[in-house]
């Protein structure tokens, strides 16, 4: 299986991103993006991304820039593949939207995600070595897509510096936060329970964050956040 990433054109490819966002996504009629956008997007010079398998799109990833004061750097609003390609496409993207921003002299791509997915987090920080740099509680308010129906919105805001160089490893000195290993799956099994391991884990984030902290990696043996002083 060979995944090719491409710039989307035309209605056609963009009413396709949309409906490929909501299968990953389970969006309702009212979360679906609608093809307009990213043919606004495109228009405008901001990042629409296809995967593809084949003539078949099977993932993407939106984007659009931003400025700091002294910069441009680029917002990853949402990025996903179908699950039979998580594996290599969620990666995949990232590396051309890596180029995609590089070969604009852009070098900060920045993102949010939820705490409590494991594979994300493992992600994020140790494949990619992006930095974990804020909490944000229930930052999008009620969803009612498939992964956020019932659960507060809580995201780590992420940075990533494509100039760093790759991160070594776990660091030697750092707290420790843990999460399930697989929220999902066990909230479907105690909702309750889950409930209780996120306010947990994210009040801790949160301490951690607003303390000076960031979090620099995820062990994947542990389910473990290690956050280091900035």
């Amino acid at each position: 299986m060979t995944i090719k990433i491409r710039t989307l054109e035309g209605p056609a490819e963009m009413a396709a991103l949309s409906d490929v966002f909501a299968r990953i996504w389970g969006f309702t009629d009212t979360q679906v993006l609608p093809k307009e956008v990213f043919i606004g997007a495109s228009i405008a010079g901001q990042q629409v991304l296809g995967a593809f398998d084949g003539p078949r799109l099977i993932g993407g990833s939106w984007g659009f820039l931003t400025w700091d004061g002294s910069a441009l750097g680029l917002h990853s609003h949402i990025t996903g593949v179908l699950p039979p390609y998580r594996g290599g496409g969620g990666f995949a993207l990232k590396m051309a939207q890596r180029d995609w921003c590089l070969a604009r002299d852009i070098t900060t791509v920045t993102w949010t995600f939820d705490p409590m997915i494991a594979r994300n987090a493992a992600f994020n920080l140790r494949k990619l070595g992006a930095t974990g740099v804020a909490f944000r509680p229930d930052f999008y308010g009620p969803m009612s897509d498939a992964f956020n129906a019932g659960e507060p919105t809580d995201r780590i805001e992420i940075v990533w510096d494509l100039n760093a160089p790759p991160r070594p490893g776990p660091p030697a000195e750092a707290e420790a936060v843990e999460i399930p290993r697989d929220y999902l799956a066990f909230r479907e099994t105690d909702r309750d329970a889950a409930r209780q391991a996120r306010a947990q884990a994210t009040a801790r984030m949160h301490e951690l964050f607003e303390a000076g902290h960031r979090a620099t990696w995820f062990d994947g043996k542990t389910s473990r956040y290690l956050f280091t002083r900035r």
